[in-house]
């Protein structure tokens, strides 16, 4: 998969194809993606039932054991990085760029102005009350890594069609070569998932 999702230039999207590096490169993700060591479901799913917050840090208990669970050690165990930038901070310069609407039309096959007409006549002939940001509308390799994200990176048990915020930013920081922090982003999502859903979406 990493040799065909290559990454397009530009600050939001409406770059030309070019030869690089694909975005499992710049990410640093490869060593994730392409691992085939062992894996110990029951224990991880342990862990997560037994998983809350103390202190800031990720704490659980697997056979009578404590388990702390920090950024780093994320890191260190999946091999992705633990430094880098968080989703969208306005105070982050990298994100001064950043337009969701822009951006996500320059991703598009279609218009702006067709998807309006399309929204609208979908809804009646009225004005439809919100946006729908649909990854149908990407071009095939955008696409994909579109559904990489929604069902590996940051897996979630809905719409896998619609684009989220999360997903949209992490988009434009990939398209971008804006090096993401994937272990503080995916414990983030770990926590969010569980407040939501009362499980993780990772097994």
């Amino acid at each position: 998969m990493a040799s065909k999702l290559k990454r397009k230039a530009g600050t939001v999207g409406k770059g030309k194809e070019k030869a690089s590096l694909s975005f499992m490169d710049v990410q640093r993700l490869g060593p994730l993606i392409t691992s085939s060591g062992p894996d110990y479901p029951d224990l991880v799913r342990m862990f997560y039932c037994n998983m809350c917050i103390e202190n800031g840090k990720f704490v659980s208990h697997v056979r009578g054991k404590k388990i702390t669970l920090t950024p780093k050690r994320l890191g260190q165990i999946l091999d992705i990085p633990s430094g880098g930038h968080m989703l969208y901070d306005p105070e982050d310069e990298v994100w001064n760029a950043y337009n969701k609407r822009e951006f996500y039309f320059g991703l598009s096959r279609i218009s702006e102005g067709e998807y309006h007409e399309k929204m609208v006549e979908s809804h009646g002939g009225e004005e439809p009350p919100k946006d729908f940001w649909s990854a149908g509308n990407f071009f095939i390799n955008d696409r994909l890594l579109h559904y990489f994200l929604a069902y590996v990176m940051l897996p979630r048990n809905s719409n896998h069609c619609t684009v989220t915020d999360t997903e949209m930013q992490a988009l434009y920081a990939i398209k971008n070569d804006i090096t993401l922090n994937w272990s503080r982003l995916i414990l983030h999502h770990i926590i969010t998932c569980k407040n939501k859903v009362g499980s993780t979406m990772y097994l």
